[in-house]
């Protein structure tokens, strides 16, 4: 069966289902990046009970897809992406803070909002996230963290999906970081719930007005991919892109940040005469060139937090 069969199949499906799909769309559509070729099936689904239906539909139709995270790490080639890419809104933003500090999040709700709904209720721990407009599913996915606090001392389970046998389970933290990175790559968060603690608003409010100070310094507030590299041991990634001469580099409309350097910034993004201009070929281009050079100035290949999509 050809690729386009299964996209009839799955299309008979999602209309009977009355879930939102749009075939052949432009990916830069969804991506605040604005690069990206076209998606042969990108499928919106708004209800957790449509997704594992879903889920389970393709399962059994030897049907593979991708699960869309947070945007600024994936990029679709301008080919294109022959594929099925799924996007979790609607219910997945859903949230509930509990009087006991029980914070329950479904996985697509933004770790910013959180922060600022946990201060309205006098809960600390989240002041961290702060400006973080990330999901928290892919947050915890990646074992997020930032400012030495991470994201997963919160945490206290994990609903996920699994890919491989179409189950669905809860985890404890503990059991969820003993989890293999092959056993992670089929698995779909669905849900969390961390625990946080109450404090005064006097005390919530100056760590969140330091924090956001800090972050103003260390991570760009504009739109942007990244971090792309990883930190290896002690070496830094953005001290990795400038001793190659990363900041010197350019493919097309795309340069690395000047002051954040494992961001990468599209130079065209707000300009509509050049928007034509903005390939993302060209963001691929830069990250593979940094790549070996930071490879042949180490001796160590670094590990690229972009997935790409082609």
């Amino acid at each position: 069966m050809t690729m386009q069969d299964n996209y009839k199949i799955v299309e008979v499906f999602l209309k009977e289902k009355n879930i939102e799909y749009y075939m052949n769309h432009p990916f830069s559509k969804f991506s605040r990046f604005n690069v990206g070729g076209n998606i042969d099936l990108y499928i919106v689904v708004k209800k957790i009970s449509e997704f594992l239906e879903l889920a389970n539909f393709l399962y059994n139709n030897v049907i593979d897809y991708f699960v869309m995270g947070d945007t600024s790490k994936v990029i679709v080639s301008d080919n294109g992406y022959r594929g099925i890419i799924v996007s979790l809104e609607g219910e997945f933003e859903a949230f509930e803070f509990l009087e006991d500090g029980v914070l329950k999040s479904n996985s697509s709700a933004i770790l910013e909002r959180l922060s600022h709904e946990a201060r309205i209720r006098n809960f600390s721990g989240l002041e961290f996230v702060a400006l973080v407009n990330t999901r928290i599913g892919a947050a915890i996915y990646d074992k997020f963290e930032s400012f030495g606090i991470s994201l997963l001392n919160f945490v206290k389970s994990i609903t996920l999906f699994n890919k491989q046998d179409c189950t669905v389970m809860e985890l404890t933290k503990d059991e969820y970081l003993a989890l293999t990175d092959k056993e992670r790559r089929f698995i779909i968060i669905l849900s969390s719930v961390l625990v946080l603690e109450k404090d005064t608003p006097e005390s919530i409010d100056n760590r969140i007005d330091w924090f956001r100070y800090i972050r103003g310094s260390v991570v760009p507030t504009d739109v942007s991919i990244g971090p792309v590299f990883e930190d290896f041991y002690d070496v830094k990634a953005y001290e990795m892109v400038e001793r190659v001469g990363g900041l010197d580099m350019r493919f097309g409309a795309m340069i690395w940040h000047k002051r954040f350097p494992n961001y990468i910034i599209n130079e065209f993004l707000y300009d509509d005469m050049n928007k034509d201009k903005c390939k993302a070929e060209d963001v691929i281009n830069l990250i593979e060139d940094t790549r070996k050079k930071i490879e042949q100035h180490y001796d160590f290949n670094p590990q690229i937090n972009i997935v790409l999509l082609s």
